[in-house]
């Protein structure tokens, strides 16, 4: 379901009608989107030509079970990558560096950002409610692909503050299914890392209601519990 903010609803009522129609029709399918119970996805955070996080993970809802491998460039030589398994009550760590295995219970300080990561499709939500304009085009025979101009905004993914004065969104949906198999944020940044930087966040989906059951290694039980 989506919710109205004040401005996002004088934007739209601004909007010419062949506008608000493309609105809707994108709109429709990230509430379509809200409805899966599982896919898989591919995200990376590109920040002046250079990649700062990479993600790649499973993800269902019901019940509840989600893997990722994730890559985190943290300065011009180091980079810290771990992979996880998100369960209904524990999450459990691996860290190729070290290497070991850690296990946390959803109760845990640090336990509240790594569950976000099971549920990022509100971003896009969210970030239509600062829609400008919205175009369509015909990306490929079965495929839309739907261009949104943005108003200042301010949304989080993945830890990351997105800001920014200019900015849109690309979106390509795949006709026969009505499915978004990527979403593209565009944008320049005020505030991420210090200087204004030209930023993008890319999400491609698959296998959409497909994921089968994932299964946690054994060593992963056997790990250090963290209180």
């Amino acid at each position: 379901m989506f919710f109205w903010s004040v401005t996002g609803w004088a934007v739209f009522s601004a909007m010419p009608s062949g506008v608000k129609q493309n609105w809707n029709e994108v709109n429709s399918a990230l509430e379509h989107m809200q409805e899966w119970n599982s896919y898989q996805t591919t995200e990376n955070v590109i920040v002046d030509g250079q990649e700062v996080v990479s993600l790649i993970g499973s993800i269902q809802h019901i019940p509840k079970q989600s893997r990722f491998q994730t890559n985190i460039r943290l300065n011009d030589k180091d980079t810290f990558q771990f992979e996880a398994y998100i369960q209904d009550k524990m999450i459990y760590l691996y860290d190729p560096s070290t290497p070991k295995w850690v296990q946390m219970s959803m109760r845990h300080p640090t336990a509240g950002e790594l569950n976000a990561m099971t549920d990022n499709l509100n971003f896009w939500v969210l970030l239509l409610s600062y829609a400008k304009s919205v175009e369509k085009s015909q990306e490929a025979e079965g495929y839309l692909r739907y261009r949104v101009l943005l108003n200042p905004f301010a949304e989080s993914i993945h830890g990351i503050l997105f800001e920014g004065d200019q900015g849109y969104l690309e979106f390509v949906l795949e006709k026969q299914t009505g499915n978004i198999i990527e979403a593209q944020l565009i944008s320049k940044h005020k505030n991420l890392f210090s200087n204004l930087k030209n930023a993008t966040y890319t999400a491609r989906f698959s296998s959409i209601n497909q994921v089968e059951s994932l299964n946690v290694p054994k060593e992963a039980y056997r790990g250090e519990k963290l209180d």
